[in-house]
């Protein structure tokens, strides 16, 4: 079930004509693509994940996937940051780099949902329901069908263009080693 209800769909859209069933069908699929594209889970639930422990002032630390994180658990929650994590190989466990089995509570509600996320999984699925998705390559400015040319921006081809800049900037990202 997606994080989006069909009633938000038809706001955002002004969609009134696709079948209920079909619109949730696409919402589902335009919600998956974007947990994938986001490398993140997006929906409210306990998450147990294998995280990466680092060595900060604060004690050893591991961030959280889902965000936001609203139960740390037996941890200190410190934004997105799980303070008091230790390495499933014990204390003295010298790999580097040390990861943890960190179970917590994270994620949106259909409530918390940012609204960039919602009308972007709102939009995605109208362009599936619509079969424009697969109608020009992804990135594309101009297509021309003489001569069969494709134009991209100076940038190359986005290999995912259907989610906007503010959607994108909770993409999951790698933490550097200190």
């Amino acid at each position: 079930m997606s994080l989006v209800t069909i009633a938000e769909y038809q706001s955002v859209t002004g969609d009134t004509a696709t079948a209920s069933g079909t619109v949730q069908e696409f919402l589902d699929d335009a919600e998956q693509d974007l947990v994938e594209y986001l490398d993140r889970p997006l929906e409210h639930d306990t998450y147990t994940h294998r995280l990466r422990v680092y060595s900060e002032k604060r004690g050893l630390v591991s961030y959280a996937k889902a965000t936001p994180v609203t139960d740390p658990g037996v941890y200190t929650s410190a934004g997105n940051a799980l303070v008091g994590t230790s390495p499933s190989g014990g204390p003295f466990d010298l790999s580097d780099p040390a990861y943890a089995d960190v179970t917590y509570t994270g994620g949106w509600t259909n409530a918390t949902l940012p609204r960039c996320i919602r009308n972007d999984i709102c939009w995605a699925a109208r362009e599936a329901a619509r079969g424009e998705a697969a109608r020009v390559p992804a990135g594309a400015t101009s297509v021309s069908l003489g001569d069969a040319s494709v134009s991209y921006a100076a940038g190359g081809a986005d290999p995912d263009d259907r989610w906007s800049r503010q959607t994108r900037r909770y993409r999951a990202r790698r933490v550097a080693a200190p």
